[in-house]
């Protein structure tokens, strides 16, 4: 189901997205595509580039704009060509001549250049261009530029951590440099300071952003593909932007669980799928053959079986006091679910915000958003949406009412000997924790 176009947190969307910027897009511009294409109104990046500049845009969706701050102070690397013997009014190529000047000839000997680039790396103080979004006194200054107006920018220090020369052009009066430098740093004023310490005045002709912290250009996609995937005119759905999302595995490299727990990330989407939801504390006998069902009715029809699971208990966020312990850790659930045969486990974090999300939200947003499922497998016993509110009946009518392709399914709970359903509950007040730890850590896991 495509989400409304609506206002701020019209969508079950959170992600981290990793765009190929072509040239004469402005960062806006990728903002404002993207906000169309979702319906997402919590759209923003991680350091803007250029109009003619291309490369990494690293793109926050959601309730991922949230990380802002994990990401805006990485390094970032770029791919560089200064061209010499022409100053400009925004130190690039987009700018108008100012001045033309001689190149000396030593500035086409590489060990000359090299050791000159060497003398600006380390940390720095740096004046911005003219032509840049900071603010003067207030007022933004490529806007009084525009105007004609003299800008007493002040110094802002920055580190060059490498700038190492690629290839001398002597024809095209040109360096290829690559720069890998601190937040904040402008390579157009590295062009322009370069050029001057040559000995003439110089530019920036080309800049393409290859990492910023790490991130890496390789792994982007274009906007193109997105456009594709998700336009409903070309027959996209709007929520197969989280089909390109970075993974969670990768962005637990950069971030910590916790933040990722705020910002509601569960990673890329999955699909398709055949799928159940849960806590699933323990994976006890009972677990197993709801997920040995998920399993087989996934190969019966060629799709993938996943698993949708919590990061916590939902009991540790709404009752801290009264939760239960945890069986297994996440880490050790995980690991559990896979040895019973499931091929993706999708980890949602358990936030006062989706406590407080409807059936209805959670059965045709969230759940889309985070897996292409075809149908849904639970116990007879499960319940979905605030306070637990909805069982399966409730959600099958949800379906038949908002005609969702999505089929929800029940099978009965497995039940022990004594003839009681197994549940976490229950082998919690059946022994130790120690002894019901090490039983479930030592169990056969099947998926038969």
């Amino acid at each position: 189901m495509s989400p409304r176009r609506a206002s701020r947190g019209a969508t079950a969307l959170s992600g981290v997205l990793l765009l190929d910027k072509a040239p004469d897009w402005t960062s806006h511009d990728l903002v404002a595509k993207l906000r169309s294409l979702t319906g997402e109104g919590r759209i923003g990046h991680c350091g803007t580039l250029d109009p003619a500049a291309t490369g990494l845009m690293v793109m926050l969706i959601g309730g991922a704009t949230k990380l802002s701050d994990d990401f805006l102070l990485q390094e970032k690397r770029y791919t560089a060509t200064i061209c010499f013997g022409a100053a400009t009014t925004t130190d690039d190529a987009q700018g108008e001549v100012q001045q033309h000047s001689p190149v000396p000839p030593q500035v086409f000997c590489p060990d000359y250049a090299q050791a000159l680039l060497a003398q600006f790396t380390g940390a720095q103080d740096q004046i911005p261009p003219d032509y840049s979004a900071l603010k003067v006194d207030g007022k933004v200054a490529y806007r009084q530029a525009r105007k004609g107006q003299a800008l007493q920018q002040k110094p802002r220090p920055i580190e060059v951590y490498r700038a190492r020369l690629i290839q001398v052009a002597e024809p095209d009066h040109s360096w290829t440099v690559d720069f890998q430098v601190s937040k904040g740093s402008y390579i157009r004023a590295l062009a322009r300071d370069i050029g001057l310490a040559a000995g003439t005045h110089a530019h920036l002709s080309q800049l393409r952003r290859l990492s910023s912290g790490s991130f890496d250009l390789s792994d982007a996609t274009c906007i193109g593909d997105i456009v594709a995937a998700t336009d409903p005119a070309t027959g996209g759905d709007p929520l197969a932007v989280a089909d390109f999302f970075v993974p969670r595995e990768t962005l637990l490299k950069v971030t910590s669980l916790d933040r990722l727990r705020q910002a509601s990330i569960a990673g890329r989407r999955v699909g398709p799928c055949v799928m159940t939801v849960g806590v699933f504390d323990g994976v006890h006998p009972g677990h197993q053959a709801l997920l040995a069902a998920v399993v087989a009715r996934a190969r019966a029809t060629g799709l993938q079986s996943a698993v949708l699971t919590f990061d916590q208990h939902p009991q540790q966020l709404l009752h801290p006091g009264h939760a239960p312990q945890a069986l297994m850790s996440l880490a050790e659930k995980e690991e559990a679910l896979r040895a019973c045969g499931i091929d993706q486990v999708i980890v949602l974090p358990f936030t006062q915000q989706l406590a407080q999300q409807s059936a209805s939200d959670f059965l045709l947003k969230t759940l889309p958003s985070l897996a292409r499922a075809r149908e849904i497998i639970v116990g007879s016993n499960f319940r979905c949406g605030k306070a637990a509110e909805q069982g399966p009946e409730h959600l099958q009518a949800i379906l038949r009412e908002t005609d969702s392709e999505l089929k929800l399914s029940v099978v009965e709970l497995e039940r022990d000997e004594s003839g009681m359903p197994y549940s976490s509950t229950r082998l919690r007040q059946s022994a130790p924790d120690a002894a019901i730890r090490c039983r479930l850590k030592n169990q056969k896991y099947t998926s038969s």
